[in-house]
């Protein structure tokens, strides 16, 4: 659907694969810290079309924590204090299962972008960092979409030349994701965000 509506290809799934798996490869706590090439995940095997073996999340087991206190009560916390300044919840129009919705494209962060950014005042230009649920390669490339970061069908592009790898001009799940640290359900985003706000 992706490549037939907007020219999507296998190198932009790749790019957001190579960008977790560098990312993973720093940290010691990932599970997939082999160095993957655009070429190694085009040969991955194809699970079921478009999506290749290092296009999906990972099997794992795992555990993840956060403590949301006020800003009083963390004053003295051991540890510099991460400031939530923004929080919205979208979901996607009915019905729920996927393959029934007249758009399978469509998710709930387009309805809750707009709203966490308005909250904590911030645009596009202000973000260096991003966590992005990452079950799939192209889940990744839609939220980027939704969020505004780029237009609809323009993900690809926008992915593509190292943007989502450090150095790059946003950095994305630099833990490694779901995709090369383990799938935690996303709350290991979480704390790699804190962590990367806190300098650490």
């Amino acid at each position: 659907l992706f490549r037939s509506l907007y020219g999507t290809t296998v190198a932009h799934f790749g790019e957001v694969a190579l960008a977790c798996r560098e990312h993973a490869i720093l940290n010691g706590n990932a599970l997939m810290t082999r160095p993957i090439t655009l070429d190694d995940h085009a040969a991955s095997r194809m699970i079921a079309d478009p999506f290749r073996l290092l296009d999906c999340s990972l099997e794992s087991d795992g555990g993840a924590a956060v403590v949301v206190s006020s800003a009083d009560r963390a004053a003295d916390a051991r540890h510099p204090r991460v400031f939530i300044a923004g929080v919205a919840a979208g979901h996607p129009d009915s019905p729920g299962s996927i393959t029934q919705r007249a758009d399978i494209t469509s998710l709930g962060i387009a309805k809750a972008a707009p709203r966490a950014f308005a909250m904590a005042r911030v645009t596009h230009a202000d973000i260096d960092v991003a966590e992005i649920y990452d079950c799939f390669t192209y889940a990744v490339i839609r939220q980027l979409e939704d969020m505004g970061f780029c237009a609809r069908g323009e993900g690809g592009p926008f992915v593509s030349g190292g943007r989502l790898r450090r150095g790059g001009a946003l950095p994305t799940n630099t833990h490694g994701g779901l995709l090369s640290q383990a799938h935690v359900w996303g709350l290991n985003h979480v704390v790699e965000l804190a962590r990367q706000l806190r300098g650490a």
